[in-house]
């Protein structure tokens, strides 16, 4: 939880930008197994996500909607367009590093090099 507040509190500088958002959760009931970040577009999320593995920072792209997942497709017939807002989402979400051996130093990497990233992408 402590590296979860120091990540939204660091990661409050990008919000004004609108480049990124965060989901509303609440920090002192999360089990925290995620840090999602809600990129403005896919092309953000993909430069962002390059630019940190370039930087050996590893992020993960997580989770594509349920209702594309096999079982669903086969056992309701859903298909890509059904759910639009989620598969929106799913477009733009980006799991940024979070587990229990960081330090509040590696929170500081990150945001410092997401601001980085950040600044080369166009307005």
């Amino acid at each position: 939880r402590a590296l979860a507040k120091a990540y939204l509190q660091a990661l409050g500088k990008f919000f004004a930008s609108g480049n990124i958002t965060v989901p509303r959760i609440d920090v002192e009931r999360s089990a925290w197994h995620l840090m999602p970040v809600l990129f403005r577009d896919r092309a953000t999320r993909d430069r962002v996500r390059k630019g940190l593995g370039k930087r050996g920072i590893a992020s993960q792209v997580h989770y594509p909607p349920v209702h594309l997942q096999p079982y669903y497709r086969k056992r309701f017939g859903y298909k890509e367009g059904d759910f639009p807002v989620a598969e929106d989402a799913a477009r733009r979400i980006l799991s940024l590093p979070l587990h229990p051996q960081m330090g509040e130093s590696d929170v500081e990497r990150l945001v410092e090099a997401l601001s980085g990233i950040l600044a080369t992408v166009p307005a």
